[in-house]
């Protein structure tokens, strides 16, 4: 009977280093996704935050906008659920909470589709960082900012649903788990 008791436990012993290996690796692995998406969002909302009136003024200015300020202001709107034209621009640019809603933009909360859409941006070879800096610094940081959402938010999805998922058809052995390692009343 003793030997038939160390069996079972040991046997539920392995599922149960099986389950923290796995976990373990997923974790290994979403940190490594995380670590390649936070710091580019860092930078985003750190150059959006120095946004300062002039900047925006810069940018309300232009009469004829050059065609990249206007591709990242559209990226903006677009994110923004706004109008995707220049006089919705100036006037998202005109909010005084603008800079504030780029940093607490709910990033993730975006719906697979309008990422698809995203990438009408994202994929224009004029829609690069260093294209739009030799134009506009305030333009600049939104385009990083918009690059970022878009890199964090494939992370977050990337890294997001397999937990959920892996979690979901974990739960019962690892409940399983934390009921045999508790102490018997």
């Amino acid at each position: 009977m003793f030997s038939q008791i160390a069996e079972v436990c040991r046997k539920e012993e392995e599922e149960c280093m099986v389950i923290m290996e796995s976990t373990q690796a997923m974790k290994d692995d979403c940190q490594r996704d995380l670590e390649v998406a936070l710091p580019a969002l860092r930078s985003a909302e750190d150059a959006v935050s120095k946004l300062n009136k002039e900047a925006i003024t810069e940018v309300k200015s232009f009469r004829n906008p050059p065609e990249v300020v206007v591709l990242v202001m559209m990226a903006v709107c677009f994110l923004k659920d706004q109008k995707q034209d220049w006089d919705s621009a100036l006037r998202m640019l005109s909010d005084t909470n603008f800079r504030a809603s780029l940093i607490n933009y709910p990033k993730d909360d975006i719906p697979a589709a309008k990422l698809r859409k995203l990438k009408t941006w994202i994929e224009n070879p004029d829609f690069e960082i260093e294209k739009v800096s030799r134009v506009s610094k305030a333009a600049t940081a939104m385009c990083m900012w918009v690059r970022a959402i878009d890199t964090y938010a494939h992370v977050a999805k990337t890294v997001g649903e397999p937990i959920i998922c892996f979690f979901s058809l974990c739960q019962e052995p690892i409940t399983h788990a934390v009921l045999l390692a508790s102490p018997q009343a």
